[in-house]
């Protein structure tokens, strides 16, 4: 065949897509041509970018000659088909709002963009039927390109020019991973992959190209665990043909069902998955299930046909489904039954029951909120009950470095020399280094955000309270908002009013869980102060823990907050709104409230957070007792303060270094002993020790440099000695595990070797990088 108009197509989808990567940088109406000279002056960097666009070319040509089904033409009839996919693509005159529509960018809704533009006629029946697999193919191309290329950014010019190889060599492996053209369930494997491969961070501001990315590349897959017992979930999927898949929000059930259709579509599903490549995936979104039905379904294959996305309809027939899925060669996956709404449910279970009836043969995987559909609904259909686990230090790493390598060659300048391994042990580091990001990582989407911030704003930003703000704004509202669930919902500034109250009310009290009853007493009790008209206390519960899944039901009837990190914030808040600066200065020396307070003093304006740390101190003066707790919460709190009165620092540290001197009560000091007389590691070490939540018991830790104790020997090869005074019971584990935790976190030119010494027990435990697991 002539190459000339494959040439031409080609060269066609690079245009269109350069037009979109370009968008914010130039008018539509300025050719592409005379912006690319102005924009690069220099005509030897013109040369390298115009062979770099051939370069893409190229690509494109290769990904669209692979598996077209020009075998079953003569050479007149494929120019034919070639020349008329590219005059359909030139009539549809595609803009960048074309490619991104509302819902993203949808495969099935360009094409129908594209013939709706275009006025093509090809007499014969074998042309027509391979035109509409090689549009179908081109579309794909175009829409893998653009998810590839860097999105529009001052630097997006230079950034071809600098990683072109880079971006042509990522732009051949997506496009080698798309499944091959061809008629019925082919053309909608390739827009599920297509459609469905973009994963994408909603409610939280972030430049684009740190929100948007390969769903399939950067996936980790979880741990669930069903009727009680822990396993991957391949096991899950692998052995229980319908399964209903729970957990908070923020959890990755969306993205299982999706890596799961996606990579099913792929045929690249390994292990005890393998053979699910041979089911036809298909995806039906709760979105979509949620709305109202102009005509409701006459059959269960219509209202498959009616609510699949990508669409279905053009790609196989009702009979032809009806046919496999009888078979048992359809794997239905429907996800978010939560995001339809309570009013919808009795409808959706009648057709869920209807695919089970119907299709006894088939696999489901439905997902919703743990706090929606109570189980039963759906284990008398058959369906085993699957909880997702939560994120350990394992997961967070796997999933920090997959996102890393996926999205740091886009935004080279954020990332400079590191690797996406070392971006993701960074990122573990500063997990590792606070108690709330600990928790808060335990969550896909959580620790995919804390990645995302880190990447983008730094590690001063993951530092201060600024941080939850934000991540409970994008709980509340800002997260369905943008996934465009239009459902009724509490207004923002009412949902705070009562989630900070509960919270106040749960940390006055020391609980970190609660009786619905005893929930709906309080939600009432918030509503009885309000002046305007408020929704019923059942009414609010079912608005929070639906709607924006901050709070969660582990159990039927328990109410909790989704992260414990979570329920100190708000209650940090309740207790600065209330000015209850003395309750919390009293009750500091207790866990749930030291984290409270800290996360109050970064909040504070400037002199609420100096009264609170000034009454903090005066109360660490006279309690001896809990002196060396209250001094540590002291530490916390000035770490965290954004502005506090230098006289206020002098004093914190004056009270640190009068305690760390005074006579240990307790019996002699353990000695922690470092290779090194680096003052910053010391730091280090007293600063990840201090916050290590295994070590907050009553008293806790406190430190002095230099020896107190007997002359003892000197551990050979140790230089440094910081006292260590235990208040209260510490566990020799819990501290040799924290201790191990920050050697691990820190890059191995900075490792340093440790000794523990614990004279009463006579011990002395060595703690060696060579010896830690890897």
């Amino acid at each position: 065949m002539d190459v000339a108009p494959v040439v031409a197509l080609g060269s066609n989808v690079i245009r269109v897509a350069m037009e979109f990567w370009l968008r914010r940088q130039k008018s539509r109406s300025e050719p592409l041509d005379h912006f690319l000279d102005t924009e690069v002056a220099d005509p030897l960097d013109r040369r390298r970018l115009t062979r770099r666009l051939e370069s893409l070319t190229d690509t494109v040509i290769a990904g669209l000659s692979a598996d077209a089904g020009y075998e079953q033409l003569d050479e007149e009839s494929r120019t034919r088909v070639v020349n008329a996919v590219r005059s359909a693509l030139e009539q549809a005159s595609l803009s960048p709002a074309d490619l991104m529509g509302p819902g993203g960018m949808e495969q099935d809704r360009l094409l129908a963009i594209i013939k709706e533009r275009s006025h093509v006629s090809l007499v014969l029946e074998a042309e027509q039927r391979v035109y509409e697999v090689l549009l179908a193919k081109t579309v794909a191309v175009l829409l893998t390109v653009v998810s590839v290329l860097p999105e529009s950014s001052p630097y997006v010019v230079a950034e071809l020019l600098r990683n072109g190889d880079e971006i042509d060599g990522t732009l051949r492996a997506r496009l080698s991973e798309l499944p091959a053209a061809g008629g019925g369930d082919d053309s909608y494997r390739l827009a599920l992959v297509t459609g469905l491969d973009q994963a994408e961070i909603v409610g939280f501001t972030l430049p684009a190209a740190l929100r948007r990315f390969s769903l399939s590349r950067t996936y980790s897959r979880p741990r669930v665990t069903v009727e009680g017992e822990d396993m991957p979930v391949e096991w899950a999927l692998a052995d229980f043909p319908r399964l209903y898949l729970n957990g908070p929000a923020g959890s990755g059930k969306t993205a299982l069902l999706r890596w799961l259709a996606v990579d099913g579509a792929r045929k690249s599903l390994d292990g005890l998955l393998q053979k699910h490549n041979e089911l036809l995936p298909v995806y039906l979104p709760g979105s979509r299930l949620g709305a109202a039905p102009e005509e409701e379904p006459r059959s269960v294959t219509d209202f498959v046909l009616q609510y699949a996305r990508p669409s279905l309809r053009e790609s196989i027939t009702n009979d032809t489904l009806d046919r496999r899925a009888a078979l048992g060669e359809v794997i239905f996956l429907l996800d978010g039954l939560d995001e339809f709404g309570q009013k919808q449910l009795p409808r959706i279970r009648h057709w869920l029951t209807q695919l089970v009836q119907r299709y006894p043969k088939c696999r489901l995987v439905v997902s919703s909120r743990q706090a929606v559909i109570d189980p039963a609904v759906l284990t008398d259909l058959g369906f085993a009950v699957a909880s997702l686990n939560q994120l350990d230090d394992a997961g967070v790493a796997d999933l920090a470095t997959r996102w890393f390598a996926t999205v740091g060659p886009v935004v080279p300048e954020r990332v400079g020399d590191r690797t996406a391994v070392q971006l993701g042990r960074e990122v573990v580091r500063v997990v590792r280094s606070s108690p709330q990001l600990r928790e808060l990582a335990t969550s896909p989407l959580m620790c995919t955000l804390i990645c995302g911030v880190y990447l983008d704003r730094g590690l001063e930003w993951l530092q201060g309270s600024d941080i939850y703000a934000a991540f409970v704004e994008m709980m509340i509202e800002r997260r369905d908002v943008e996934r465009g669930l239009g459902r009724d919902r509490l207004p923002r500034s009412l949902a705070s009013i009562f989630l900070e109250d509960l919270a106040g009310h749960m940390v006055g009290n020391g609980w970190t869980e609660l009786p619905d009853d005893r929930v709906l007493d309080r939600l009432e009790h918030t509503r009885s102060t309000l002046t305007k008209p408020a929704p019923h206390p059942r009414e609010v519960l079912d608005s929070l823990l639906v709607e924006s899944g901050v709070l969660v039901e582990p159990e039927r009837g328990r109410i909790r907050f989704l992260h414990l990190t979570f329920q100190e914030y708000l209650a940090a808040q309740h207790f600065l709104h209330n000015d209850d600066i003395e309750l919390m200065v009293e009750r500091a020396h207790e866990l749930l409230w030291r984290a409270t307070l800290v996360m109050a003093v970064g909040q504070a304006r400037h002199r609420q957070g100096d009264r609170i740390v000034r009454a903090l101190a005066d109360r660490a003066e006279r309690d001896v007792p809990r002196r060396a707790t209250l001094v540590g919460v002291l530490e916390e709190c000035v770490r965290s303060a954004h502005r506090l009165d230098p006289a206020l620092r002098d004093r914190v540290d004056d009270l640190r270094r009068r305690l760390a001197y005074e006579a240990d009560t307790d019996g002699e000091r353990w000695e922690l002993w470092l290779s090194t007389a680096d003052r910053a590691v010391s730091e280090s070490l007293t600063s990840w020790l201090l916050r290590e939540p295994a070590l907050r018991r009553e008293g806790g830790l406190v430190f002095a440099e230099g020896r107190l104790g007997p002359d003892r020997p000197v551990p050979s090869g140790m230089v440094f000695c910081l006292s260590l005074a235990a208040r209260g019971p510490i566990l020799i584990g819990a501290l040799v595990n924290a201790v191990a935790a920050w050697q691990g976190s820190r890059p191995s030119r900075d490792r340093v070797e440790l000794a523990l010494v614990v004279p009463e027990a006579g011990l002395t435990i060595r703690i060696s990088p060579e010896r830690l697991p890897h």
